[in-house]
């Protein structure tokens, strides 16, 4: 997983939270991105779990 950091329309911080991985059915690289406005500790483990929830849904 890796963060962008990008700027709304207002103006403010938020980030970018990507993941990839290979997707079973098509054998093709997917990319999975949530937004957040804080990049705290609890937030990145929020989002991984997120993601891998997102992948569990594809198989």
């Amino acid at each position: 997983m890796w963060i962008e950091t990008k700027t709304d329309k207002n103006g403010k911080k938020v980030y970018k939270y990507n993941e990839r991985y290979i997707d079973p059915k098509t054998r093709k690289r997917k990319k999975v991105s949530i937004t957040y406005k804080n990049k705290s500790r609890e937030t990145q483990k929020a989002v991984s779990y997120t993601h891998l929830d997102v992948y569990k849904r594809q198989i």
